[in-house]
This record gives structure tokens, C-alpha cells and sequence, in this order.
């Protein structure tokens, strides 16, 4: 049986269509955990109807802190009683095909930790757009170059786990942002045996609209700085791992970066200089440090005085160190469109 992980928060209508997807599932060996993370009269409504109504779902009310969907998750764990686990987002829609060919791939191919599979994008309705969620990374080798270099190779809801092999530490709970960067950077370095199996069709349907994004400007400070706790805990992962090596230091010390600047363009009243030490902590060249500070100092005296031109732009500027800079660059990967067809046939 398939545990399917719901952290949610106020989000009524699409909370759902998430359950009514589950519900047209063909294969019955699932049950949904709903974690409320503190909604409004409206979503308990529908978790409570749900619930009553239907024995494979259960609400659960979080009464623990802190606030977030990793603890909900982590909550929702001690409740599952299914040997897999799925990790949904409470937008997310489930074809009705998933249960079956997960299990089946599961059992087809038993000596792995977690199975991977096709996640298919959409804005209004499943079948309006051909984009998977998955990416093919130009010139990467491996799974951790994929996650320092170029981005995070995985989605929340990308695997199908073996819960007794689920990670002992479960989700970061003090993370802001990026909890699936940081687990699935866990699982990398971790070793855990990982099936891909892209070649089925898509088995959840990923919404990609504004309306459904939880991170907003009000809170895009709070994110930005959570991510310093995030960078200096994935150093030590590396160190732990045995993967601080120079390549993979350099790689990870290029999102530090990257957020100092982003600190300056969106001015926020918080020092990128302060943001920006925390390389001394990596153990990089003084060379290499020295040359992104000085960069960052020239960006701030750009920006602070509004003297923006396409030269100024720092993709193009020469003293922004080559580690820095590695654009993440991968390419767009389409749904088969026999399978495109198959998603467009269905009912949501």
C-alpha cells in the first residue's frame, strides 16, 4: 500500500481536486494522510467531509511546532501505514494510473530505496501543457554535480520510497525553503539506491500557476536568509560524506553568491556583506573570496545609485569568479504524445 503524505494550508479548492484525483485512482491499496498546518473554518471543512466520508483518508491536525510542511510530512510519516510513501503537495492532481504502475515498478524491480517517475505540468488542467517537470542536464555525470552545478534533479513528489528506508533524520524542519534540495542532496551523498523509470507515463500532475505559489515578496527576506542556515548545514553534509571536495565547495559557494546579489538587487535591510562570509567558512581560495566580495561591492554601489546598462549586468562582468557563475542551464524535457493524449482524455 502507498501512503500519499499531505501537508496543506488553506487551500480549499485545490485540496479538493488533490483528494478527487486520488479517489479515481484504479487500484485501491492507498491511503491519504492530510496534515492541517493551522487552515482557516473552510479547508477543515472539506478535511473533515473527506475523512468521514472516505476510510483510506485521514486528517490530522498539527499540534506540534514549528509551523511548515516538514514537519507536517514528518508528522504524517509516524501515521502512514503503507510499505511505500508519496509525498504530495496539496495542489498536486494524482492520474488515476499512479497506484497501479508505481506498486508494479516497485515490485518489478525490488532491490532499490526509492523509484523515480515522470511528473507532467500544468497551469488550468492536466493535458494543457507538454512539459514534464523533469530536466535533462547538459554535461553533468552525476546526481551530486546535477544538485550543486545546475539544480535540484528531483522533485518532492518525483519518488515512490520504501518507508523503512526513508531518511532516520526525515525533513528539515528548520528550513524556510529548498527541503527537497536538502533531502534529496541527504539521499546523494547518503547512497541510496535510486530507480528512474521516465519511460512510463506521467503519474502526477504538477500545477504551475501564481495562484497556487505559498512564497510571496512579504516573505522573500525570510527565505533568502533561512538559506544561509541551509548552505553552511550542506557544507558539513559534504564534510560529513566525504565529498568537500574543491569542485563541490566551489559549486555550492556559487548559490552564496548568487543570494548576496539578489540581496543587493532587492534591497533588502539586511547586509550581503554579513550573507557573503559565510564563505570564510568553506575553506575556498582568498583569491576566489576576494574577487566575488569585490564584485558584490561594485554591484551595490550600481544598484544604490540606479547607473544599470547592459555592462553593468554581472553575467557579463569579467571579475565575477568562473565557479560563481556556471549558469544552470538544462533542457526542457516533452511528454510523449501518446501519453499527452492519454492525460487530455481524462476527467478533472
Amino acid at each position: 500500500m502507498i501512503s500519499f503524505i499531505i501537508p496543506t494550508f488553506n487551500r480549499p479548492v485545490f485540496l479538493k481536486q488533490t483528494l478527487d484525483s486520488l479517489l479515481k485512482n484504479t487500484d485501491d491499496r492507498w491511503e491519504a494522510i492530510c496534515v492541517d498546518d493551522g487552515s482557516g473554518e473552510e479547508t477543515l471543512q472539506i478535511l473533515e467531509k473527506y475523512a468521514g466520508k472516505y476510510d483510506q483518508i485521514k486528517f490530522i491536525r498539527r499540534a506540534t511546532a514549528p509551523k511548515g510542511a516538514p514537519h507536517c510530512r514528518n508528522i504524517g510519516i509516524k501515521y502512514a501505514k503503507g510499505q511505500y510513501l508519496v509525498f504530495l503537495d496539496s495542489d498536486d492532481l494524482v492520474a488515476p494510473w499512479c497506484v497501479s504502475d508505481q506498486l508494479k515498478t516497485a515490485q518489478q524491480y525490488p532491490g532499490y530505496d526509492l523509484w523515480a517517475f515522470s511528473l507532467l505540468t500544468f497551469q488550468n488542467k492536466p493535458g494543457d501543457s507538454d512539459v514534464l517537470w523533469e530536466k535533462n542536464f547538459k554535461g553533468c555525470t552525476t546526481n551530486l554535480e546535477k544538485i550543486l552545478v545546475k539544480d535540484n534533479p528531483w522533485s518532492t513528489t518525483t519518488f515512490l520510497w520504501q518507508k523503512n528506508k526513508f531518511l532516520q533524520d526525515g525533513w528539515n524542519e528548520q528550513l524556510v525553503c529548498w527541503q527537497d534540495w536538502e533531502l534529496h542532496l541527504r539521499v546523494i551523498l547518503q547512497n541510496l539506491q535510486v530507480k528512474e523509470n521516465y519511460n512510463l507515463r506521467p503519474q502526477i500532475f504538477i500545477r504551475r500557476n501564481n495562484v497556487s505559489q505559498i512564497t510571496n515578496e512579504s516573505t522573500f527576506k525570510k527565505t533568502i536568509l533561512s538559506r544561509r542556515h541551509l548552505f553552511m548545514h550542506s557544507y558539513k553534509l559534504l564534510q560529513k560524506y566525504g565529498q568537500a571536495k574543491q569542485k563541490n565547495v566551489l559549486a555550492l559557494s556559487g548559490y552564496v553568491f548568487r543570494d548576496a546579489l539578489r540581496i543587493i538587487d532587492h534591497r533588502l535591510d539586511t547586509s550581503y556583506a554579513d550573507f557573503y562570509s559565510l564563505l570564510k567558512e568553506f575553506n575556498i581560495s582568498k583569491w576566489v573570496y576576494y574577487r566575488g566580495y569585490l564584485f558584490l561591492k561594485w554591484r551595490a554601489f550600481v544598484v544604490k545609485h540606479r547607473i544599470e546598462n547592459k555592462l553593468t549586468r554581472y553575467e557579463w562582468y569579467g571579475w565575477v569568479p568562473l565557479a560563481f557563475s556556471v549558469k544552470r542551464l538544462y533542457k526542457v524535457q516533452k511528454v510523449k504524445p501518446e501519453y499527452l493524449r492519454q492525460v487530455k482524455q481524462l476527467n478533472y
